[in-house]
């Protein structure tokens, strides 16, 4: 897990998911929404990716299933918006929640700690 940035508190808390499994995306939307956060799931490179990468207050990067440029647009929007970034080899549900139980989004996290599950 490495976390980069730190976040701007808004009533409202969305996580940007970038990569993962398709057949998992429902699971992942039922877990941030149940953790009262709104979720932006992103598995495919699409124009409006920067645009919802750079509104999130968190975002998490499955690195063992998203493309390079994916995985680029996510840590250049992470860099360039003072966004936590936290990244994750798998794209397992529990490694999801290991990933929010390991996010504060109310308290700025270490910038540049870098933690690997």
């Amino acid at each position: 897990m490495r976390y980069v940035g730190h976040n701007h508190p808004r009533e409202s808390k969305s996580v940007a998911v970038v990569g993962g499994i398709m057949a998992l995306q429902p699971q992942y939307r039922r877990i941030l929404e149940e953790s009262n956060l709104d979720p932006r799931i992103f598995n495919q490179c699409s124009a409006g990716i920067w645009g919802g990468l750079k509104g999130a207050d968190a975002i998490i990067l499955f690195s063992g299933t998203v493309s390079h440029k994916m995985a680029i647009k996510a840590r250049k929007a992470a860099l360039s918006c003072g966004i936590p970034l936290i990244t994750v080899r798998r794209s397992s549900v529990s490694a999801l929640k290991r990933s929010l139980s390991g996010l504060s989004l109310f308290s700025p996290p270490f910038v540049g700690e870098e933690v690997r599950h």
